[in-house]
C-alpha cells in the first residue's frame, strides 16, 4: 500500500487504515413462524421453542443475504440445496436485535434483525462456485468408479449447487473414485493445474476440488476483471470514506474493492482503488450515475 502525503497527517493515515480493515456486515430483518403440533408442544419447553425459532431465524437471514449479494438470481431449488452445504450458519451471525416473541397455541412467532458477516459468506459462495455460475454453467468432464446410484443422485445435486455441467470435451476434468475402505478420492485438472483430495464425505471432497479451480487466476480472469479506479476532486476524508463504503455496497458491480492510496494535493484529495468487477460496463455506468453533478473526476484503467 502506498500513501502519498506531502503534508504528514496522522489523522489521515489512521482514517485510511480504518477503511482498509473495516469488515463488511449487513443487517437482515426476518420473521419466523414456528408451528408445532399439540402433542409435541406439550413436551417442548418455552426455551426450546425459542432456541428452535432463533436457529430458523439465523438460517432465514443467511438465505436472504445470499439472495442480496449474488450477482445473478438463484432458483429456489438451488438456493435450498446451497443452504444444506453452509456448514455453520451461526458462525456468520455477529449479533441480533429487536427480538419480538409471540407464543401461542400453535407454536411461536419471532421477529428480529440479524447482523451477518457478509464477506465471509461471499467467500463461502465463491468456494462452492455458485457465486460465479449464477447464470452460466461451467463445463467439465467427469469420470467415476465405485459410485452407487445414491452417489450419482448426490453428484447431480452437487453439480446443481456448484453450477457445472458434464461435457466430455471440456477443458476441466474431474475423476472420483469410491472405496469402502478409504472413502472418496478425487482429482481435478484444468490446463497445467491439478489437485487431489480425499475423504469419506463426498461433499467435502467435491467442494475442496472445485475450490482449487475457482481460486485459480486463470479461472477468476474468465469471470472477473481487475481494474484501477482513479479519482480526484475530493474535499474531505469523510467524503472518501462515504464513497468507499458505498462502493463496497454495490454487490452486483463490485466483487472486491480496496483503497490503495490517498494523495493530499492542492486544493483537493486524490484517491485510488483496486476493484474487481464482474462487469466493467456495469461499473462504469454505476460510477457515471453516482458522480454525475459532483465535482469529482474518475477514470477506470487496467492495473
Amino acid at each position: 500500500m502506498i500513501i502519498t502525503l506531502p503534508r504528514a497527517s496522522v489523522l489521515m493515515m489512521s482514517f485510511l487504515l480504518i477503511l482498509l480493515t473495516a469488515p463488511a456486515y449487513a443487517w437482515q430483518a426476518v420473521t419466523v413462524e414456528l408451528r408445532v403440533d399439540e402433542e409435541a408442544l406439550l413436551q417442548t419447553s418455552a426455551s426450546q421453542l425459542r432456541d428452535r425459532a432463533l436457529s430458523m431465524g439465523f438460517q432465514k437471514a443467511v438465505r436472504q443475504e445470499v439472495v442480496r449479494i449474488m450477482p445473478e438470481p438463484v432458483g429456489e431449488d438451488r438456493l435450498s440445496s446451497l443452504m444444506k452445504h453452509i456448514d455453520d450458519v451461526e458462525a456468520l451471525v455477529q449479533a441480533y436485535r429487536g427480538v419480538v416473541w409471540n407464543e401461542h397455541d400453535a407454536g411461536m412467532d419471532l421477529q428480529m434483525q440479524v447482523l451477518l458477516e457478509t464477506e465471509t459468506l461471499r467467500n463461502i459462495l465463491q468456494r462452492i462456485g455458485i457465486y460465479y455460475t449464477g447464470s452460466t454453467q461451467w463445463p467439465y468432464d467427469l469420470s467415476t468408479r465405485g459410485a452407487s446410484p445414491d452417489d450419482f443422485a448426490r453428484l447431480m445435486e452437487l453439480q446443481m449447487v456448484t453450477g457445472v455441467v458434464v461435457d466430455s470435451e471440456a477443458g476441466t476434468s474431474l475423476s472420483l473414485n469410491r472405496s469402502l475402505e478409504t472413502g472418496w478420492t478425487g482429482t481435478i485438472a484444468y490446463g497445467s493445474h491439478k489437485m487431489s483430495a480425499s475423504g469419506y464425505d463426498l461433499s467435502n471432497v467435491w467442494f475442496d476440488l472445485w475450490e482449487f479451480i475457482f481460486s485459480l487466476s486463470d479461472f477468476e480472469a474468465f469471470f472477473v476483471d481487475t481494474v484501477v479506479l482513479n479519482t480526484n476532486g475530493w474535499t474531505t476524508m469523510d467524503s472518501i470514506h462515504s464513497f468507499d463504503t458505498l462502493l463496497k455496497a454495490w454487490e452486483r458491480e463490485i466483487e472486491y474493492g480496496k483503497i490503495i492510496s490517498v494523495t493530499a494535493g492542492i486544493p483537493d484529495l486524490e484517491a485510488v482503488w483496486i476493484v474487481q468487477t464482474l462487469s466493467i460496463d456495469s461499473l462504469q455506468a454505476r460510477l457515471e450515475g453516482y458522480f454525475s453533478g459532483r465535482d469529482i473526476k474518475f477514470e477506470i484503467s487496467l492495473p
